[in-house]
């Protein structure tokens, strides 16, 4: 009798084990060594955002439905035709910077709700939850399994629509329909102002989840097109979420995640793994987001003052640097660019790590218009407040800009 029952209960416990072990927990340090950082970025800025992605239903920021919501804890399954390390690192992207924990499972069990890695000929995820407890299939082509490509499929999953498709898109793109393939139409319909929930977050032209000006184009001519021109090489990366992709995803499922609130500034939101602190926009430190990015060795100054005479700005070489340009409130600021050289990974789009990006909109948590390569000389800037975020990020030794600032009344 007891022998029986201690044989119940070992399998009972093995069965359990099997069911909750995290298969290949997510670590950074594990990551770190086995994927090719030099591979994956010169993948990601040569694959077209021609995606041809299914998209089984369509919503933007899932309007207050929770079926379509996923639980704070994803199970998910990889295929083992698919670059581990590479779908492990998007997810351990998402896990640190939001509240969701992603559970790695070592087969399908039935009855269970997950996300299912696949190899594909095509990169899709439908948008948001899938009805049911079902594994619900992200495909991954060759030309998205980069960290970049497979966290827009994963946050399409999550419940997030193309930036591109926004209610409010016509104030900020021209669509150019005729340039369209007729069969991808699809690709591009604006989704209703009843349908969606942005959370009060701006269009963002840097999102990962928007397509760039040549996407689904049938003769290699612009599809779609910036209404600030500015911003025509900054729309289309695939190499990261913005800040605001983030946001957007910590609003929609993390904001009951603190139970006492904080004021946080500069566009910053409490931060959902440590509600002490705030989440702040680059270049705004400090818990509540308040205080102005540090001078560093590397970078010297980081805070200027425009004043009615030009004053320059420069920065040469490898590195990633910050700079604040102020006046009064009652004054904008004129920005001349001499020139800018850096890596061009690709005509179309600029790189986030190799590019000077400008942030001259009152919200600073958008992505600003960035320049690349080196046909970028002679460009005016007139800022629409009274601050300015200029970022400079380079991975070559001879790249480089200079700027010249000065005070408009």
């Amino acid at each position: 009798m007891f022998k029986k029952y201690f044989l119940i209960l070992f399998i009972s416990i093995f069965l359990n084990f099997l069911l909750c072990y995290r298969i290949g927990t997510i670590k950074r340090e594990e990551l770190s060594n086995d994927i090719s950082k030099k591979s994956l970025e010169s993948e990601s800025y040569n694959i077209s955002l021609k995606f041809n992605e299914i998209l089984k239903r369509k919503k933007r920021k899932v309007k207050g439905d929770k079926s379509f919501k996923w639980d704070l804890k994803i199970n998910y399954f990889i295929d083992n035709t698919l670059n581990l390390f590479v779908v492990k690192k998007a997810l351990l992207i998402l896990e640190e910077e939001t509240c969701l924990d992603f559970v790695g499972r070592s087969q399908l069990y039935s009855k269970m709700s997950g996300i299912r890695f696949t190899r594909g000929n095509l990169c899709y995820s439908t948008v948001g939850k899938e009805l049911g407890r079902v594994w619900q299939a992200i495909s991954i082509g060759d030309y998205c399994q980069t960290i970049g490509g497979v966290l827009h499929e994963i946050i399409h999953a999550l419940g997030i629509d193309h930036e591109h498709n926004r209610f409010d898109r016509d104030r900020y793109i021209k669509l150019i329909k005729k340039q369209i393939r007729s069969n991808e139409y699809n690709f591009f319909r604006k989704v209703s102002l009843d349908d969606s929930e942005t959370f009060g977050i701006s269009y963002d032209f840097g999102s990962l989840m928007h397509y760039d000006v040549e996407a689904s184009s049938k003769n290699d001519k612009s599809t779609m097109i910036p209404k600030d021109k500015l911003y025509t090489r900054t729309i289309g990366q695939l190499k990261s979420a913005t800040f605001n992709d983030i946001k957007t995803i910590n609003y929609y499922y993390c904001k009951y995640q603190c139970l006492n609130k904080i004021k946080c500034y500069h566009g910053g939101y409490q931060n959902p793994r440590n509600c002490k602190v705030c989440k702040c926009v680059e270049g705004f430190i400090g818990p509540h987001c308040n205080l102005l990015s540090l001078p560093s060795y590397i970078c010297g100054k980081t805070v200027y003052i425009a004043k009615s005479i030009p004053i320059p700005l420069k920065a040469y070489g490898n590195k990633k640097c910050v700079y604040h340009i102020v006046t009064d409130k009652k004054s904008k600021i004129l920005l001349n660019i001499e020139y800018v050289y850096t890596n061009d990974y690709n005509e179309r789009v600029c790189s986030p790590d190799d590019s000077l990006e400008v942030k001259y909109w009152p919200d600073k948590t958008v992505t600003g218009a960035r320049f690349c390569g080196s046909n970028n000389k002679f460009i005016n800037i007139k800022s629409l407040d009274h601050h300015v975020i200029v970022y400079f990020k380079s991975t070559m030794k001879n790249s480089g800009f200079r700027l010249f600032f000065r005070r408009l009344r």
